[in-house]
């Protein structure tokens, strides 16, 4: 073999090389970028649109208390109002929570807080009826042993699901090092095979 014929099998290498470096890095940083990204994309909006509801829940509870409290027929319907604005509010964000949906576990914990809410929304609708009648023992009995215990559950139900997505962006961050390492260790690999 002579020298010319040897410098290009060496250069063809060196580029054949590059070219497989390049497309390796290229799948690579692909892989990072989906896995880093993915808090953007799934688990930010999905921890936003469980906080709204919790929010709006709050602000729920609240006119509900407003509600049972206001000794004019004008208060309780504008308190009933806002009520029913926060419950769409709530199950817009539900429903709009459904295209985040990562697994399973993600949406057996979406039903389950749809369940919560619609067994609140029943005893809390006892609780406006109760109200508009001024049957105030009942309601304050009502608040207590029912809409109480019912409102932790919900409240639990969105915090684990949130913690849930935390440990999903988690587990994407700890994918997407785990990708840059092998990166890293493939490069050096082409590195090394083509000197």
């Amino acid at each position: 073999m002579t020298i010319s014929q040897r410098l290009m099998l060496l250069v063809g290498a060196a580029i054949t090389s590059l070219l497989a470096l390049t497309g390796i890095n290229y799948q690579q940083m692909n892989r990072v970028f989906d896995a880093a990204n993915y808090a953007n994309v799934n688990v930010v909006p999905s921890i936003a649109l469980l906080n709204d509801a919790a929010m709006n829940f709050g602000r729920e509870r609240i006119r509900l208390f407003r509600h049972a409290l206001a000794l004019d027929a004008k208060e309780k319907e504008e308190a009933e109002k806002t009520i029913l604005e926060s419950r769409a509010k709530i199950d817009k964000a539900l429903r709009d929570y459904e295209a985040f949906i990562s697994n399973a576990e993600d949406k057996s914990m979406l039903e389950a807080e749809r369940k919560a809410m619609a067994e609140y929304d029943k005893v809390a609708d006892k609780v406006l009826e109760l109200s508009r009648a001024n049957r105030l023992d009942e309601v304050r009995v009502t608040l207590t042993q029912q809409v109480g215990p019912l409102a932790v559950s919900f409240n639990s139900q969105l915090e684990k699901h949130i913690l849930y997505n935390e440990e999903l962006g988690k587990k994407s961050a700890a994918e997407g090092a785990a990708a840059k390492e092998s990166a890293i260790w493939t490069a050096v690999a082409i590195l090394v095979t083509a000197c």
